[in-house]
């Protein structure tokens, strides 16, 4: 090959160059060896061709290729109304919701259902429901007496479907006079309880009647209580306490009761609050306890047992002895503990609701 030939060639090459560069947007490259008898290749006139040769089929994620465990979790996440909803989207998802795991109604979602409307509703639920894997059953609408048959069905229910969390607060939205106690709906212990035990690990009660049979078994799992406006209760709760020996922690506020007694079998119980109560003493003997919070007027306070307490705060209603009950009797009830807060609550016509931190009580080391 003569120079003249290795110029043409090189020419040749330079053209089919560019041309591939133009083919591929400029991100093509290409270096050619210059020597006698060499076929350069066809190449395709666009970058799309070469697309095409190595197209690969990917698979589309959807939620209909999920595994069956995990729409469950996702209908779980759903608010029941939410939940029932999802039947119209396709034959896979027609039943799922009927293995709804938290089956709470809480009358924030029906604003405008009268009671009735919210019995219907809540039986056509449970009724289509499968019993299966309920973990949390609570009902929140402010219900009475009259509609005993059907709350005592909803209790069977979560007893029978082994619920974790019970709620059922039957309190109103807008809290006005408390019920009189034949207007109350009477809470069927026994009924959650049932023959073999339950698996109950929270419980919520408000405003209901709390009558305990003479057989009761108590709540051997159970680890939070949380009673709010259950009025004579007298010393029915320091028989309930004695049954429920896995407590870690409970709350009583707006309850009328003798006195509050925690024995010394609840040695798992770290949290104890007592709000706004008609309670005439409060003793702890609990081990474990860690933090005490108490609401309302002087009552005697001893929490001698309870030497793990590191914090304790103290509202005092306004009245006349405060100053003598904190000196004399908290002070001393409560020198062990780490940290003591202790406020006191006015009210006058200008201010609502006021805190009076009282810095100048002296510090107790903890032991």
């Amino acid at each position: 090959m003569d120079q003249a030939d290795r110029r043409r060639c090189r020419r040749r090459h330079q053209e089919l160059e560019h041309a591939a560069a133009d083919d591929y947007g400029g991100a093509f490259s290409c270096h050619l060896p210059l020597h006698s008898g060499f076929k350069i290749p066809r190449l395709p006139t666009t970058a799309c061709a070469l697309m095409r040769r190595k197209k690969t089929h990917r698979t589309k994620l959807s939620l209909e290729n999920l595994p069956g465990d995990l729409l469950c979790k996702v209908v779980s996440q759903l608010t029941v109304k939410e939940a029932g909803q999802t039947s119209i989207l396709s034959s896979r998802w027609r039943d799922r919701w009927i293995y709804h795991s938290n089956l709470c109604f809480d009358h924030s979602e029906f604003p405008r259902y009268t009671a009735d409307r919210f019995i219907n509703y809540v039986n056509h639920v449970l009724q289509q429901h499968s019993f299966l894997a309920v973990d949390r059953f609570e009902i929140r609408f402010p219900l009475q007496k009259q509609q005993t048959k059907h709350v005592d069905s909803w209790v069977a229910f979560a007893s029978a479907s082994r619920a974790k969390h019970f709620v059922l607060d039957l309190s109103p939205a807008v809290h006005t006079n408390h019920q009189t106690e034949e207007h109350k709906y009477e809470f069927p212990v026994d009924l959650l309880n049932g023959q073999n035990g339950s698996p109950i690990i929270s419980l919520r009660l408000s405003l209901v009647c709390l009558k305990l049979p003479s057989d009761f078994l108590g709540f051997k799992d159970l680890k939070e209580l949380e009673l709010h406006l259950i009025s004579d209760l007298g010393n029915l709760i320091n028989l309930f306490l004695t049954k429920c020996p896995a407590l870690e922690r409970l709350s009583l506020s707006h309850c009328s009761m003798t006195d509050l007694n925690i024995p010394d079998a609840l040695c798992h119980l770290q949290y104890l609050k007592v709000v706004n109560c008609c309670v005439q003493s409060i003793e702890s003997h609990a081990m474990s306890l860690t933090t005490f919070e108490y609401a309302g007027v002087p009552v005697p306070i001893k929490l001698d047992d309870s030497l793990k307490l590191s914090q304790a705060n103290i509202t005092l209603n306004k009245g006349s002895g405060n100053m003598n009950y904190i000196v004399n009797q908290l002070t001393c009830s409560l020198a062990h503990v780490g940290y003591l807060l202790i406020k006191l609550s006015t009210f006058d016509t200008k201010v609502s609701s006021t805190t009076v931190i009282l810095d100048s009580l002296p510090l107790f080391p903890s032991f």
